[in-house]
């Protein structure tokens, strides 16, 4: 057992830097883990120093999104700001874009854009707008201080029905929605801003 204080900082990124990052698809990277180290070689020394040193945690925070920031900029090209483009525009809708509606907006086949999403998200639009539905659907539920019934919230979300809620969420969380309200420490958090 470790005695002592230690110092610990987290970076997570959102699924396309992993594209820019490591030069390959990020259906390639899907389900791995990944030391920064390994891909940044000592780039990234200095932030551990300053960490272990007792450094304001949130100078540090600041620095190391100048560092990507700068980092990004001599890395993105076109096939990122399409994909931002549909990610905004889907998270605007609340995960709720048909095919032909992302068709019309990027003026892509529904298959085309579907390998873009793929390499860049490591998943298919039709699966990244389920997971910010469900979130949609998560934040409403935990937001619902006037006792709004799941079948009511899950039409607010833009489910068609509450058993196709009820499997999505089972599928994504582990639990059904129910579950999820009593208990405790929820494990699922609404990382994706809407």
């Amino acid at each position: 057992m470790a005695e002592g204080s230690f110092s610990m900082l987290a970076v997570v990124f959102q699924p396309y830097f992993f594209n820019i990052l490591l030069k390959i698809s990020a259906k390639e990277a899907k389900n791995q883990i990944i030391s920064a180290e390994d891909i940044l070689k000592n780039e990234l020394l200095v932030f551990q120093e300053d960490l272990l040193a007792g450094i304001d945690p949130e100078m540090i925070i600041a620095q190391l999104n100048i560092y990507f920031t700068r980092f990004l900029s001599g890395n993105i090209n076109s096939d990122h700001g399409l994909i931002k483009a549909v990610q905004q525009m889907m998270l605007a809708n609340k995960g709720s874009v048909s095919s032909k509606e992302l068709e019309q907006f990027t003026g892509y086949s529904e298959r085309h854009l579907e390998r873009k999403f793929e390499d860049y998200i490591g998943l298919s639009p039709k699966k990244y707008g389920r997971i910010i539905r469900l979130h949609h659907f998560i934040d409403l539920m935990n937001k619902n201080t006037v006792g709004e019934s799941i079948a009511a919230l899950s039409d607010e979300a833009g489910y068609t029905d509450q058993s196709h809620l009820i499997k999505d969420f089972k599928s994504h969380i582990g639990l059904t929605p129910n579950q999820y309200l009593k208990t405790q420490n929820k494990l699922a958090i609404n990382f994706i801003e809407l």
